[in-house]
């Protein structure tokens, strides 16, 4: 380590002051010992300190980027101190920018992320909904609740037994405030949570649809008090289940009323053979008939009571109405009933994404050649009743578009345009099979009011 001290002077202090340069041995700086003519030169990078040279006391000591030249005899110079304070500023200020930018980035980049990751995860819960609404899918989330009564009405204990039978829908038993079926949907809500992940939550709902059992013999009794206008009639025994469960599309079910038309049947058969053959004459087959009356046998109700209760049912209480005679059958009924509920939201989705246009094949116009125009002019003919391809070739053949007949149809009188087509000759086959026919006045009458008449209204035939 050197150190080269020059002393100078400050007029307006009176005092003087010294640049003291230190460097290592390496980089020494070049100072000229000669007179004061040639003035000792220090080059780039010293650390230059600047003391009072009366009471010694160090000032200022940092390291600065020297001119090329310095004058140890002149009053020291901080050109170079505030070039190099402003430089330092600048390159603090700059970095700070720099860093700012690169922060704000950085940011715009993990936000633009995340949006994109809550994105997919917004499409796949939406894709997990969807494929819990698909036919392959919905039939594992219907539960199948059915009342426990049920089972006492076919005698049998095995009716969750043949539900559940080769089925994917879950049968259970439980109990209702009246013989019925009932059904829940298991339903998942996905959500994003704080790691970016889908959570799923479960929850059973209501589906509104609900099977009301009824025996035959309840049944035909209140249908007898419909047909003798008594109160307790099935329509008010309808419009109480509906009270009681609002909001559900009720379906009725009757089970044995094919083995109460046939009992019907045979006893008025009996009856007649009885009155026919004069039988029944004996005091036994007296008291059997009185003891079996004791007994309290169901009204004779007819087919005919039957349709009127039903009707009047559906019209006050919107129910459906179905009939089965054995276990089977209710069996399947109820099967298929689950199958309908469990892709009913299904269905409801596709009809409303249905597009109200043509689906079907469309005739194709080129705009520079005309080619297809044809084709249209003929389906717009077919759609007229009664006209045939072979008519619709034949009017096309005189009159190759909508516009050559329409202007046909300007040149000539009214009574005359009804008349303009009902002589085009049709042939039919070809060699000794052709035939010919007219187009006729009918439906050329029927073209002309369609194409010249002003009334939307107007019948056309």
């Amino acid at each position: 380590m050197s150190v080269c001290k020059c002393k100078t002077m400050d007029s307006a202090k009176g005092g003087g002051w010294t640049i003291s340069s230190e460097s290592s041995d390496n980089e020494l700086p070049s100072i000229s010992h000669k007179t004061h003519k040639n003035k000792p030169v220090v080059h780039k990078q010293s650390r230059v300190v600047l003391s009072d040279s009366e009471s010694g006391e160090e000032n200022l000591a940092l390291y600065i980027p020297l001119s090329e030249r310095v004058s140890a005899n002149s009053k020291p110079s901080f050109t170079a101190l505030n070039n190099s304070t402003k430089t330092t500023n600048n390159l603090s200020v700059n970095s700070t920018d720099h860093r700012g930018k690169v922060g704000a980035k950085q940011s715009n980049k993990q936000s633009n992320k995340d949006q994109k990751k809550a994105e997919v995860l917004k499409r796949k819960a939406t894709q997990a909904e969807l494929k819990s609404l698909k036919p392959e899918e919905c039939l594992k989330r219907i539960v199948c609740e059915v009342d426990s009564t049920i089972a006492a009405m076919f005698d049998t204990d095995q009716l969750i037994a043949a539900l559940n039978f080769d089925s994917d829908v879950k049968f259970q038993e439980s109990r209702h405030a009246f013989p019925s079926v009932r059904w829940k949907r298991l339903l998942t809500f996905y959500q994003a949570n704080e790691q970016q992940t889908l959570t799923g939550t479960e929850t059973m709902q209501d589906e509104p649809e609900m099977l009301a059992v009824i025996p035959v013999h309840e049944f035909v009794l209140l249908v007898d008090a419909h047909k003798n206008d008594f109160c307790n009639s099935l329509s008010h025994w309808a419009c109480e289940i509906l009270n009681q469960n609002p909001g559900y599309n009720m379906h009725l079910v009757c089970i044995g009323i094919e083995s109460y038309k046939r009992k019907i049947k045979g006893k008025a058969q009996r009856e007649y053979r009885k009155l026919v053959g004069n039988e029944g004459n004996s005091v036994k087959d007296q008291k059997k008939g009185n003891k079996k009356n004791k007994k309290g046998d169901l009204p004779e109700i007819s087919v005919s009571d039957i349709e009127d209760a039903l009707v009047m049912l559906q019209i006050n209480s919107n129910f459906n109405t179905m009939f089965v005679e054995s276990l089977e059958e209710f069996v399947l009924l109820v099967q298929q009933m689950s199958k309908s509920v469990a892709e009913a939201p299904y269905k409801r989705m596709k009809r409303q994404n249905v597009q109200f246009i043509n689906e079907k094949s469309s005739v194709k116009i080129d705009t520079r050649t005309g080619e297809g125009s044809k084709k249209v002019w003929k389906q717009m003919l077919l759609q007229f009743h009664n006209l045939s391809p072979d008519m619709a070739n034949a009017i096309v053949g005189k009159y190759p578009s909508l516009g050559s007949l329409i202007c046909a149809y300007c040149r000539i009188t009214s009574a005359e345009g009804e008349k303009l087509l009902s002589e085009i000759v049709v042939r039919r086959g070809v060699g000794t099979l052709e035939s010919q026919r007219r187009i006729g006045p009918e439906l050329s009458k029927r073209i002309y009011k369609m194409l010249s008449t002003m009334d939307g209204d107007q019948v056309l035939f």
